[in-house]
């Protein structure tokens, strides 16, 4: 008579998603945004994936983090809960690593040890039905200063910087040596997500950061999980959206 077996069925779940909206990639394999950046969790976010069982994938525009779960009422399979509760606030550090083909059709700022675009959960810019990670749209200053590629908004229209800005050389934003009108008028990665490097105390120089936190939010929109004392997992998509160059 053969031995019994045991079999161990291990389940997941998102946990969450960001969705990149970027007209300048397409969907085939060849032409993927996921083939044109590069992301790695940071040295604590390592840790905490190994302690509670998460992962993360990038399928051509989405990047899927994924944790081991449990069903929170079987034998209904809808619901679902971590498999190892979260203890206390975490944070989920993500770091994004921009290459030449990404630059070269997306208009943003080549960001280096001083900035870095820095992207939270921790944020209130829902659009419609969609919690963009990004913020709203900064406000052109006429006494700021601008990096080639920054994006901002005068009244009811967007401009894109074509040349570093200095506001010492007083440029107005109509000069069209300098900037450029953005259509359409949508919500982009902007101005408003640089950040100084050094305040985020990151563990690498990189292009962009993703910071997903358990608590803390200002919008429910954003929770990692329904309301309440059980982490019944939402998974929540977050979205970013870029400006091509192409």
């Amino acid at each position: 008579m053969p031995e019994s077996v045991d079999v161990i069925n291990t389940l997941y779940e998102n946990l969450f998603s960001v969705r990149f909206l970027h007209p300048g990639f397409g969907t085939p394999a060849s032409n993927s945004l996921s083939q044109s950046i590069r992301v790695f969790p940071d040295q604590s976010t390592k840790r905490l994936f190994r302690d509670y069982g998460i992962s993360y994938k990038i399928f051509n525009d989405l990047l899927v983090c994924y944790i081991r779960s449990r069903l929170f009422a079987p034998p209904a399979t809808d619901l679902k809960v971590p498999f190892i509760s979260f203890q206390g606030e975490i944070r989920i550090r993500l770091l994004l690593y921009s290459t030449r083909d990404f630059m070269d059709r997306t208009a943003v700022v080549a960001t280096g040890k001083n900035q870095v675009y820095h992207f939270s959960n921790r944020i209130n810019n829902v659009i419609g039905p969609d919690p963009f990670v990004s913020r709203p749209i900064d406000v052109y200053v006429a006494a700021s200063d601008y990096s080639t590629g920054t994006i901002v908004q005068e009244g009811a229209q967007l401009f894109q910087a074509l040349q570093h800005v200095f506001d010492s050389d007083n440029i107005a934003i109509s000069d069209p040596a300098y900037w450029q009108e953005v259509l359409p008028v949508e919500q982009l990665v902007n101005n408003a997500d640089l950040q100084e490097t050094d305040s985020l105390e990151l563990d690498d120089t990189c292009f962009a950061v993703i910071d997903i936190f358990n608590s803390g939010t200002t919008n429910n929109a954003y929770n990692l999980f329904v309301t309440g004392p059980d982490n019944q997992l939402r998974s929540p998509v977050y979205n970013l959206r870029f400006k091509s160059k192409i």
